[in-house]
Formats: C-alpha cells, structure tokens, sequence
C-alpha cells in the first residue's frame, strides 16, 4: 500500500532560483513521498508523472518508502506425556492450548488429561472469545471407548 498525500496549496522549492515547480497541480493531485538521494531533501511528486529534478540539488535518484501492515496471529498448544521409566504406553497425557474445531471452523480453547494410572478422563473446551464452556467431561477413562486410538475400524 503506498502512502499518498493531497497536493499542498503552494509547492516551492527550498530555492526558488533552482526550480518554479515547472507543473501546475491542482488539489486533487496525489503527490508521493521521496528522498533524494543525494541531498536527503524531502519531496513530494505526482504519482506516475515524469520525474523532475531535486530542486536543491538537481539529483534525478530517490528513495521510495512502501509500508505494508498485516495482523499475524499465533496459536499454541502444550503436550505431556509421563511413561513409568521411558517405556512403553504413557501413563499420563495431557494437552492444553488452542484448538480448531472444523466442523464449526473456528478456534477453541482445549484443556485434555488422560490418566491411566487412575483411571481418568478429563476434556474442557471453552470457546475464547465469550467463555462458555463447550464441553465439560470428566469420567473413569474406562468409560471413555469408541474415541481417537480405541475407534472401531469400519472395514
């Protein structure tokens, strides 16, 4: 996106022996901020007119300035996982974080505890934005059958 800027009431330049501002610019004239190269002198010029001389220095190079602005936003979600000396199936799980929900396409908070040990499940999602609690489950993970790794297969 590049910053424009209505044409001032008088453009002179910083000597007026130099340059008159040999074009004639009504107030709808969009001007573009440059930097001569050579002297650092501010100017502002019509957009995709021929290009004129510094009228401090007579210098025809610039430095342009473009600006582009976007939102960039970060989701995160922590995972643990507790095994009885390193082996084997983990014993406790747990996972907190954000969360999409497809079927509704939006993000979620997800707050997730499998513990084997002591037999329990424990899975809360909020919805971020209002708070309301989604869902709220907590059960004996023995009751917990039919769902991601214990799903019955189809074929």
């Amino acid at each position: 996106m590049q910053k424009t800027a209505k044409a001032p009431p008088a453009l002179k330049a910083p000597d007026e022996g130099v340059m008159d501002q040999q074009m004639s610019l009504n107030s709808e004239t969009e001007l573009e901020k440059s930097i001569c190269l050579k002297c650092d002198a501010t100017l502002y010029e019509p957009i995709g007119s021929m290009r004129v001389p510094c009228p401090a220095c007579g210098e025809l190079s610039r430095k342009f300035f473009r600006e582009a602005n976007e939102k960039v936003f970060f989701r995160d979600v922590m995972e643990m996982k507790g095994k009885h000396g390193g082996k084997g199936r983990p014993f406790f799980e747990a996972k907190t974080g954000d969360n999409f929900y497809f079927k509704e396409e939006k993000w979620n908070h997800l707050e997730q505890i499998v513990d084997r040990d002591n037999d329990l499940y424990i899975k809360i999602i909020t919805d971020p934005e209002t708070g309301e609690v989604i869902r709220n489950e907590r059960k004996p993970l023995s009751e917990h059958q039919g769902h991601g790794s214990a799903k019955v297969n189809g074929n």
